[in-house]
């Protein structure tokens, strides 16, 4: 999967022109090594979001400690939603390159299929990425308790959830993404710690 996601990101074709394994081996970790990170830094700016929401500062150290110390329970969550995700658009996508690519607006069917797929799975894993990032809790704990946020709030989470996805997309716009990061993102964020932290605890 991550062969035909490389190609499709340099443009050529996997069969054709393959690229050395060691090529592949080496662009692996280091997109490893830098999701491990922005999931870390992801993760320490919702610790702290919720800190600010009690009424209470994070100081810089305290950002990158809380952060590193998330990062690996952060790491294996985040990891779980993108395979879930990620196996099924790569397989569309190799269907695609190998056989679907004649067929008249197949691309688009594909990439809406896609959206679709990634927008529902990032849905299901946010609020167990809040319980994680917020109060330090492990993945299996992060999980049961982000599915009883969702079974709480339910309408109301898929609401709030749904500007956060709007918003993300905006992040992405020159100039249009600068407010909507520094203003949409913590605001949007902040309403989905402060579910978690009223979500019942049974």
């Amino acid at each position: 999967m991550i062969y035909f996601m490389i190609a499709s990101v340099l443009h050529f074709t996997p069969i054709a022109d393959p690229i050395p394994i060691p090529t592949i081996v080496v662009l692996t970790v280091l997109g490893f090594f830098v999701y491990y990170l922005t999931n870390a830094i992801k993760s320490g700016f919702i610790f702290s979001i919720r800190k600010a929401l009690g009424g209470s500062k994070t100081s810089l150290a305290q950002f990158f400690v809380t952060a590193m110390d998330n990062a690996p329970h952060v790491f294996l969550i985040s990891l779980l939603r993108d395979l879930i995700w990620g196996v099924p658009v790569g397989i569309l996508g190799f269907a695609y390159v190998a056989a679907l690519s004649n067929i008249a607006y197949m691309n688009y069917i594909i990439g809406f299929l896609a959206m679709v797929m990634i927008f529902l799975v990032h849905l299901l894993f946010k609020p167990s990425l809040i319980f994680c990032s917020s109060f330090g809790m492990g993945p299996i704990s992060s999980l049961k308790a982000g599915f009883r946020m969702l079974g709480f709030y339910h309408i109301r989470y898929v609401g709030v959830f749904f500007l956060y996805a709007i918003n993300f997309v905006l992040n992405l716009i020159p100039l249009l993404g600068i407010p909507t990061y520094f203003i949409g993102m913590p605001i949007l964020t902040g309403a989905l710690v402060a579910m978690a932290e009223k979500t019942p605890a049974s």
